[in-house]
């Protein structure tokens, strides 16, 4: 499975075909991308008794982070903070959210097209955020979603747009 979550960026205008990330980007402990203080992150902090993974949220990509975080992907912003939805008014889209219960062991992903208007008009960063804590989530936050969302299963779109956008 796989979906577009950090932000990107085209370094010489729209025009270019290059793109760069932006915002905190971590694959393997290495940094790609440095962190962009208005950003929220996921993050993957490996426990050195267990060798398991636990998943994080911060919201602020500028935190320090925890030891031992390995893997870390940039997004928009927090929607839902200690159980509690941090609204924030946004027109309705598609959307690509994550959400973390069971303590940093379960990792829930939303992904919502919005380029149908009559079988998936969309959300808003607040519906989305309300479907999250409805499944559990104690904490979530939006990565980039609009035209850039995709949901890979298999090596297939799972979505119905007629071609996805190049991520």
């Amino acid at each position: 499975v796989a979906i577009n979550g950090t932000l990107f960026y085209y370094p010489k205008g729209k025009l270019s075909i290059k793109r760069g990330l932006l915002g905190l980007c971590i694959v393997n402990g290495k940094e790609y991308s440095k962190p962009k203080k208005s950003y929220a992150a996921l993050l993957f902090v490996k426990d050195p008794k267990t060798n398991l993974y636990k998943a994080h949220i911060i919201s602020n990509q500028e935190e320090p982070l925890p030891n031992n975080t390995e893997f870390a992907i940039g997004g928009f912003f927090t929607i839902i903070k200690d159980n509690q939805i941090i609204h924030r008014k946004t027109p309705i889209d598609s959307r690509t959210a994550c959400g973390i219960s069971n303590n940093g062991n379960t990792l829930h992903i939303l992904c919502v097209e919005g380029e149908d208007l009559v079988h998936s008009p969309g959300l808003t960063f607040d519906q989305c955020a309300k479907i999250l804590l409805d499944v559990g989530c104690e904490t979530a936050m939006q990565l980039d979603g609009g035209g850039s969302t995709s949901l890979i299963i298999n090596g297939k779109n799972a979505l119905t747009y007629w071609k996805p956008r190049s991520v």
